[in-house]
């Protein structure tokens, strides 16, 4: 709460709610500016004012009036996000920024969860359009193509976070993934590997597929200087991932193993070390997803790191203003990436100091 001045002067703590006007006048702007913040309107604000006003409203505990603002515009100031996969260390981090950035612009999130199927994210979806939510964010399973397609017709605002859709025909914010794959894959030729395997979940989405053509087409680049193989494993499959194990040890040395994502790298981790293999001297790894664990372990890994947090923040701030500022359905759909950094540690740089 905004506590005034001159009330603790004469020794009333009597406390108010922080109003536009209060904001304005802490961050010395006008109000129509702090109304364009909050209703996510950035074009003509720099990146400083809205640090300001972002502080600004923190420190003094501003809260909007949702009930006038939801009986003034008719909306519900509620966004529904549909996640696929909670699991997912990559989700939980960008759940926090889909929350932080709901509060700073005054809507409630409700979460939901589909576990990847594409009947669960249709029957969460339509629980959020019936309870009349304002927007929807949808991690998607990847298997619900026209059904997106069709819901995008009715101009209800939702913008696709992480996982797209084939032809970008609805909003995306989502991580550079090929050029990240190039990236790593540039790195582990400099590190003179012989040998590269590509370990990959079921190619459900547009994130495994952008992956894997960013592998195959360095591998395409780089023929004379790699012997390659993508092994897919469905679900983690521990069986068939301790097979593909033993099939790549087959390939000339030194091997490294690229990871399609945090879950793969875990897993194939463990089967690593069930089977009594050797860190640097059968396989050397790296993956996408840089975990809290992956400077930890032994050896730390050559990770990807994504910016789960400001993706979840972007695809907010993206749909409020489709939200307050309605488009035409059929304007062509903006895709934003993020670009991944690549994180090198000892599990891929053993080799070349020995």
């Amino acid at each position: 709460m905004f506590i005034d001045k001159q009330e603790m002067e004469n020794g009333r703590f009597m406390s108010k709610t922080a109003t536009i006007k209060d904001i304005a006048k802490e961050v010395g702007v006008s109000e129509t500016t702090i109304s364009r913040y909050l209703n996510g309107k950035f074009e003509y604000m720099s990146e400083k004012t809205r640090k300001k006003i972002e502080k600004a409203i923190r420190d003094l505990d501003y809260r909007p009036n949702h009930l006038a603002r939801s009986l003034k515009s008719q909306k519900s100031m509620m966004i529904g996000a549909v996640i696929a996969d909670i699991s997912n260390p990559f989700s939980s981090v960008t759940i926090k920024g889909l929350s932080d950035r709901c509060e700073e612009l005054g809507y409630t999130l409700l979460i939901a969860i589909s576990d990847d199927s594409a009947i669960k994210e249709q029957k969460q979806i339509q629980k959020f359009v019936d309870n009349r939510v304002d927007g929807l964010i949808v991690n998607t399973s990847g298997s619900n193509e026209p059904f997106l397609v069709d819901l995008m017709e009715t101009n209800l605002p939702m913008v696709l976070l992480d996982r797209g859709i084939s032809g970008n025909k609805i909003d995306t914010v989502t991580t550079d993934n090929y050029s990240a794959v190039q990236q790593m894959m540039s790195h582990l030729k400099e590190q003179q590997y012989a040998s590269v395997a590509f370990f990959v979940d079921k190619l459900s989405n547009t994130v495994r597929k952008d992956r894997l053509r960013g592998f195959q087409d360095a591998i395409r680049d780089n023929s004379e200087t790699f012997d390659s193989h993508v092994y897919s494993i469905p679900n983690s499959d521990r069986e068939l991932i301790a097979d593909s194990l033993k099939d790549f040890k087959t390939y000339p040395g030194p091997r490294a193993i690229f990871c399609a994502n945090g879950l793969v790298t875990s897993n194939v981790l463990e089967v690593i070390r069930e089977n009594d293999y050797d860190l640097y001297e059968d396989f050397s790894i790296c993956g996408f997803d840089d975990m809290v664990w992956s400077k930890v372990v032994q050896p730390s890994l050559t990770t990807i790191s994504q910016d789960s947090y400001t993706l979840g923040k972007e695809a907010i701030s993206q749909l409020v203003e489709k939200i307050e500022k309605p488009v035409d359905s059929h304007m062509h759909a903006k895709l934003t990436l993020f670009p991944g950094k690549l994180k090198i540690r000892e599990s891929t740089t053993y080799q070349k100091k020995n």
